[in-house]
């Protein structure tokens, strides 16, 4: 599965989620038709299809629930897509809060950043979420 194509104005279309994170909770972000977007709790807290932008204060999150024990197969790139301003990008892929993998040296880099990780999904056979 793409993320791009499970791209949805609904939230848990194929299971994703989209929302913003402080450090304490999970928040859903509210879809914003004018922008193709989903906006956060800031005004600069915005997931588009092949994108994010955090607040000042909190993390844009996309959150997707495994339907079923298993495993998948995390694969993209990383990529400062307006390299013009900022200061870089962090991203994180947790399981279950637990760290699997980060990356933060993306500072005004056109360049992808390969990625690649094997996951085992579940939890006594309950679907476990998995933010991406």
């Amino acid at each position: 599965m793409c993320i791009r194509d499970s791209y949805s104005m609904n939230q848990g279309y194929k299971g994703w989620y989209y929302g913003s994170d402080n450090g304490n909770s999970f928040r859903a972000s509210v879809w914003k038709p004018e922008l193709n977007a989903w906006q956060g709790d800031e005004t600069y807290s915005l997931i588009w299809d092949n994108g994010f932008h955090p607040g000042s204060l909190s993390k844009a999150v996309r959150r997707w629930v495994a339907p079923s024990d298993g495993q998948i197969l995390i694969s993209g790139r990383v990529i400062d897509q307006n390299s013009t301003c900022g200061d870089g990008i962090i991203l994180s892929i947790t399981k279950d809060k637990s760290l699997l993998y980060s990356v933060s040296d993306v500072y005004k880099r056109q360049v992808p950043y390969p990625t690649e990780r094997k996951i085992i999904l579940g939890n006594n056979n309950k679907p476990s979420p998995d933010v991406v």
